[in-house]
């Protein structure tokens, strides 16, 4: 029998376009036992509204789409046929909207970063587990086959024998301009808020249990350009989980084009993603006394349906957050964030911080 599951979007911007099409466009990986209808959209404005999902048929050829647009959040989420809500807005609208979701009794994923503190976030889960509602972060990264393969052999066969080091960088060279939301507090800019959660996700993935709060040490450089000092450039976190006496360490900027790598290293050897740090499809295994075995696994469109269709599973099976990713981990990365931000005095307006 079919589950099926009817979305909403707010955010009708870059990501939610690709996210959109990867939601109704199939592929042989795809599950059959799940449908994804859209139902509706929330957009600031109509012409806008109507452009996203006219746009949509013709990326999807699914010409019968029927997906009503809204202009006003409020009306949009007093529609009872939505059972889960994706929310693509800018970072500093995740909470009030993820917050008025689960209010009006729906279902959410949250973009990366889910919110702007971890008193935000810790806000949410609690209301989520009030209303047995489903909540999880929207780190697509979590959910590709690599990284789960790569779980698995860590975790499960433990082919590296105890976990010694993960070591997780995305940084990528923007040009500096003033109305790109990236460089800009107001719309919590910088390298911590947008690029660091897929760094240091890796550490959450694969060591047990929580980092010693004692143990994060982070070095922060920040822009030189006038008015936006406040910005960070580059960022560098580093912190211990005394589980297993390893050493978790993430990196982001926005002035270098790096290899985007991540290095997980063990007692018997070592696994390197070669890709990209946010979306890995090929690793290299290298144990000791062995030689390399590189593994490529190919993914169909942005591989944003694997996110997807995981959270559909969840839904279909009534879980409050995902196993794979669960929403403590997010409160638990934002807990960081916040302690980088305090000791390097990176500031955003305090309206953005309020519950």
């Amino acid at each position: 029998m079919t589950f099926e599951i009817n979305w909403g979007i707010v955010g009708l911007g870059s990501i939610a376009t690709k996210w959109a099409k990867e939601l109704l466009t199939p592929n042989e990986e795809r599950p059959t036992d799940i449908k994804h209808n859209l139902l509706a959209v929330s957009s600031s404005s109509n012409d806008k509204g109507e452009k996203f999902v006219n746009s949509l048929k013709e990326d999807t050829k699914t010409e019968d789409l029927n997906t009503q647009v809204y202009t006003d959040y409020e009306e949009f989420l007093n529609n009872s046929q939505i059972d889960i809500v994706y929310i693509a807005s800018p970072n500093t609208a995740h909470y009030k909207q993820a917050l008025a979701a689960l209010k009006a009794n729906k279902n959410v994923l949250v973009e990366k970063t889910a919110c702007m503190t971890a008193e935000q976030a810790e806000v949410l889960y609690k209301l989520a587990k009030e209303k047995n509602l489903y909540i999880v972060e929207g780190v697509w990264t979590r959910f590709f086959p690599t990284t789960l393969d790569i779980i698995k052999l860590v975790k499960d066969d433990k082919i590296l024998g105890g976990l010694k080091r993960v070591s997780a960088d995305l940084s990528h060279d923007f040009p500096f301009n003033p109305a790109d939301r990236i460089f800009d507090p107001k719309a919590g800019g910088g390298a911590l808020m947008d690029s660091l959660i897929y760094s240091l996700t890796w550490s959450f993935a694969l060591l047990e249990g929580k980092p010693l709060a004692d143990s994060i040490v982070s070095t922060v450089t920040k822009l030189k350009q006038e008015g936006f000092e406040n910005i960070d450039e580059t960022t560098v976190i580093s912190l211990v989980f005394p589980d297993q006496n390893a050493v978790g360490v993430a990196s982001g900027s926005l002035s270098i084009e790096s290899p985007n790598e991540v290095l997980i290293e063990g007692e018997n050897g070592y696994i390197r993603v070669l890709d990209r740090t946010s979306k890995p499809t090929i690793y290299t295994v290298k144990l000791k006394e062995q030689q390399n075995k590189t593994v490529l696994k190919s993914v169909n469109g942005t591989g944003l349906f694997y996110e997807i269709d995981s959270v559909g599973y969840d839904l279909k099976n009534k879980k409050i957050t995902s196993d794979i990713y669960p929403f403590d981990q997010t409160i638990e990365i934002l807990k960081i964030f916040d302690k980088v931000r305090k000791d390097h005095d990176i500031t955003f307006p305090e309206k953005l911080l309020q519950i």
